[in-house]
């Protein structure tokens, strides 16, 4: 099953400094993934106006500290503007999925196809939002 979506990177969308991006600031959006069902699940970037990364983080995403759980990282190059993942994900974790562009503070339209054998859940969400929780037994 396919999920389309489509946004746009504008200079009043939040800005972090890119996981090897040599200090520089890098307009981002993020969005809450989940999968109802274990498998392959295929994240396609096409149609982009602009080179673009995408980033995968499993549980939670730090704006201030990039790095911190992102196990997977693609961008566009060479002016394709197209580049994608194909990983297994788990339903039972939580994965943030952060579309960033590969030059500094550059703006521009994408439109994002995730496809898998169930239909995915993505979710916009604010990165101030993300809250890491944490269980403890007795």
């Amino acid at each position: 099953m396919n999920v389309t979506l489509s946004s746009s990177l504008t200079n009043k969308s939040e800005i972090f400094i890119r996981p090897y991006g040599q200090r520089a600031l890098y307009y981002y959006e993020v969005f809450e993934m989940t999968v109802p069902v274990n498998g392959d699940y295929i994240i396609h970037m096409s149609n982009s106006s602009t080179n673009t990364c995408g980033l995968l983080y499993k549980e939670n995403f730090y704006s201030n500290s990039s790095n911190v759980n992102l196990f997977g990282m693609n961008c566009s190059i060479s002016g394709n503007l197209q580049y994608h993942f194909n990983y297994y994900f788990k339903s039972d974790t939580r994965y943030i999925l952060v579309i960033t562009t590969l030059l500094t503070q550059a703006t521009g339209n994408y439109t994002l196809l995730v496809s898998g054998l169930n239909r995915v859940n993505l979710r916009k969400i604010n990165s101030s939002f993300i809250v890491s929780t944490t269980t403890t037994t007795s």
